[in-house]
């Protein structure tokens, strides 16, 4: 007759042993989840199965469920990015600014020990700015786009925050000589880089070299001689390297970039007395949109770019 060794088992979905039920170094086993527990000698119970982390990746507002036997968790937190200003529409042999880049947002990573969380945590994913709106009526500055939201996770829809990041700041509209940019934001590990400002000639890139999301390029303008003048570049960050580029006199900024970590943020719109270039859009996931172009009365301005989106990442280990 042959002799079986069986190990102590629970057939119960998310059953785990108690530490009473075992000695040290004695193994059990939950049929149903496929899991192995281990009794250490310092008397707790260890989970010994091949699950070492589950990624939980929200790109819209959710809830978490803390699983069973999690040990600690980290927490990606990345808001949305700013939107750009629109140019200003303005009469002929005047200065014609585009508008300022949006603000890149703040990446802010969180570690907890499992059982400090609650089991269930309310995840706000925040959206990107919007860019503003193109001018319509004449003599008239821009646009300000709208700062973006704000990503965090609490132990209430909106409230009870245990871990929060900055939001991309909005671009200005453009004036009569500038448009300011989207200041840089802190409020996280990484801080935000600003976006670029719009002028009355060339647009400025925005701040390179950032550790959290990037900011849009400044919108171009056009001078009181008439000489309209391109977009700002978006910048580069410390974790990519891509960004957008600035459009020449008349053409829209190209969009952000993303390496699905960091965005980065889009290309100012070049002015133009008939033309204005728009700005383009941040890269998700946090870069500033590009500020618009200028124009001339009688053309509507180039409008601003929307901000790049954030996202949550949870990640726990076992």
């Amino acid at each position: 007759m042959t002799d079986q060794i069986r190990l102590k088992r629970s057939s119960t979905a998310g059953a785990v042993p108690l530490a009473a039920q075992l000695v040290s170094g004695e193994l059990a086993c939950n049929t149903a989840d496929g899991a192995l527990f281990f009794k250490l000698e310092n008397g707790t119970v260890t989970r010994l199965d091949g699950r070492k982390t589950t990624v939980d990746v929200f790109t819209s507002t959710g809830t978490w469920t803390k699983a069973t036997g999690a040990r600690y968790v980290d927490m990606w937190l990345i808001s949305g990015g700013g939107g750009g200003g629109s140019g200003r529409r303005g009469a002929a042999a005047t200065h014609r600014s585009g508008g300022g880049g949006g603000g890149g947002c703040a990446i802010n990573v969180q570690n907890f020990p499992a059982s400090a969380l609650a089991s269930t945590l309310y995840v706000t994913v925040g959206a990107g700015g919007t860019g503003g709106a193109g001018v319509v009526t004449d003599d008239t500055n821009g646009n300000a786009g709208t700062a973006g939201g704000e990503s965090r996770v609490g132990t209430t829809a909106g409230a009870g925050d245990i871990a929060v990041t900055g939001t991309g700041n909005a671009g200005s509209g453009g004036q009569t000589t500038s448009g300011a940019a989207g200041s840089s934001t802190s409020a996280g590990i990484y801080d935000g880089g600003a976006g670029g400002q719009g002028n009355h000639i060339a647009g400025s890139n925005s701040p390179g070299f950032t550790k959290g999301a990037s900011g849009g390029g400044g919108g171009g303008g056009i001078t009181s001689g008439n000489a309209a003048s391109a977009g700002g570049n978006g910048s580069r960050t410390a974790h990519f390297n891509g960004s957008g580029s600035g459009g020449a006199a008349g053409s829209n900024g190209s969009t952000g970039a993303s390496n699905g970590v960091v965005g980065t943020g889009g290309g100012g719109g070049g002015g133009h007395a008939t033309t204005p270039g728009n700005g383009g859009a941040g890269g998700n996931f946090g870069g500033g949109g590009g500020g618009g172009g200028a124009s001339q009365n009688g053309t509507v301005s180039g409008a601003g770019g929307n901000g790049g989106a954030g996202y949550v990442i949870i990640t726990t280990y076992f």
